[in-house]
């Protein structure tokens, strides 16, 4: 026999896991630790009650975890510490499985993350990587493109990202172009939430130039009852400062709105595009954002009721003041809407 040494954590095959359940509480976190069960079910109704995976360094390489959401709430997983390698906004009835692939000294870790979603879990997402995604479509999942004043399209490897919904006021002021998302591919489709479900939107986005007190315009993702150039009279989306570019989280209803403090858009130059996502409970009664992988906070008030009220899924961007191009990039958008 040789001389060789091993050196390291090691841990017995997990041939009949460990399987631990609990019922999520509003803004009540559980941190996993090494000691923790391998599988997991999440029960109940609490609201941003994030799951937090392991410090990587205690765990051996190979590690697995199992996260069952049987919850009736979006459930946010995320890595150990602040450095974001995992981010899952986790649906009713889906199920996360993360391995740990290498430590490296960091906390976080770097995992391998599956997730598996129901028969028929009905999720929308567009990730703009043909040209033909920015015209209209009625084709279900299908992106229309429209243009006001300005103009809009879809292009290819952008600063190394696959496609871009591209969107650019032109050099006078008023409405530019804006992208309508629409769940079933029709232009004028109304979304509707079922009621006792949760309602979750995720949209990448970027800028060439962040507005300033000269060129002002205003940006604006998310889940509107108008997008012509107009304030929503209700709708729940990230809306960016005219003059700063700092994008907030905002709830509107009956043209009252909540706003929830951001941080400033993302250039083009950026390494990553900003990243924002919002989700509206079961009950309707609360609505959680989250920007670039970090929480922002929630809402509960001005809150529109998607039972019966119906607006779009839309990018809107138009000019307030100024002349020159201006241009918007979007880089993914995902929407899920449980039955």
């Amino acid at each position: 026999m040789g001389n060789s040494k091993f050196r390291g954590i090691v841990e017995a095959p997990d041939f009949f896991p460990t399987i631990g359940t609990e019922a999520l509480v509003d803004d009540t976190p559980q941190q996993l630790t090494v000691a923790s069960a391998s599988e997991w079910i999440y029960t109940g109704t609490g609201s941003k009650a994030d799951r937090i995976l392991p410090d990587a360094t205690t765990l051996a390489i190979g590690r697995k975890f199992t996260l069952v959401n049987a919850s009736s709430q979006f459930m946010p997983v995320q890595n150990y510490g602040t450095a974001s390698s995992v981010f899952e906004l986790l649906g009713p009835g889906c199920t996360l499985t993360a391995t740990l692939l290498t430590a490296a000294g960091s906390a976080a870790g770097t995992w391998a993350v599956t997730r598996s979603n129901p028969e028929g879990y009905p999720k929308y997402e567009n990730d703009f990587f043909s040209t033909g995604d920015g015209v209209a479509t009625t084709s279900p999942g299908g992106c229309r493109a429209n243009a006001g004043t300005g103009s809009s399209s879809t292009t290819r490897d952008q600063v190394n990202r696959r496609g871009v919904g591209l969107m650019a006021l032109g050099s006078d002021a008023g409405l530019g172009g804006w992208v309508l998302f629409s769940y079933d591919g029709y232009d004028n489709n109304s979304i509707q939430k079922s009621s006792g479900k949760p309602v979750m939107m995720r949209v990448l986005f970027d800028t060439y130039a962040i507005p300033d007190g000269t060129q002002k315009w205003t940006l604006r993702h998310g889940y509107l009852d108008q997008i012509d150039g107009t304030q929503p009279t209700l709708g729940i989306y990230f809306e960016s400062h005219v003059d700063t570019g700092v994008i907030n989280g905002i709830t509107r209803a009956a043209g009252t709105q909540t706003l929830v403090a951001g941080d400033v858009i993302k250039t083009q130059a950026s390494a990553l595009p900003s990243d924002g996502a919002w989700i509206i409970n079961a009950a309707g009664s609360r609505v959680d954002f989250w920007l670039d992988k970090a929480y922002l906070g929630s809402s509960t008030t001005n809150l529109p009721n998607m039972v019966t009220s119906g607006g779009i899924l839309a990018t809107q961007f138009d000019r307030v003041a100024g002349v020159g191009v201006s241009q918007v990039q979007i880089d993914y958008v995902t929407f899920e809407k449980p039955r």
